[in-house]
């Protein structure tokens, strides 16, 4: 009852071809590349899922950091939903090969329990296991 939708999303990228394009894959130009896809993917993501789910107020905060040793965009998404005032944290986490899309949705009012939980434990837990 405290989280009401987990989803998660793999992509594969042409390594190869990136790589032509923007240089080394641990580059700047390379890492810029797959930030400006996160924020791309992100945003499509949480538009097409407020459009599906009639979200309302929609309000986005992104914020970069990094989980597991791999750079990440956490966006905080606030909004209503069914006529209830919702948190949902979007994780764009990615690395030369693969990038994620992890999406988890809770109600605002345990954002001091499930919201606290995620920021601090669950999130920055994440580990990548191939």
């Amino acid at each position: 009852e405290d989280i009401h939708m987990v989803e998660v999303v793999a992509n594969t990228m042409n390594t190869g071809e990136i790589e032509k394009k923007y240089g080394d894959l641990s580059g700047e130009k390379a890492q810029k590349f797959y930030g400006d896809m996160g924020k791309a993917l992100t945003d499509s993501y949480i538009q097409s899922l407020s459009k599906a789910a009639k979200m309302t107020n929609v309000t986005t905060n992104p914020m970069e950091t990094e989980i597991d040793g791999h750079k990440a965009i956490v966006t905080t998404v606030n909004c209503k939903m069914r006529g209830e005032a919702e948190v949902m944290k979007v994780v764009y986490l990615y690395d030369k090969e693969e990038s994620w899309l992890l999406a988890i949705a809770y109600p605002k009012e345990k954002e001091d329990g499930i919201g606290k939980q995620l920021e601090e434990k669950i999130i920055p837990g994440i580990k990548l296991v191939r």
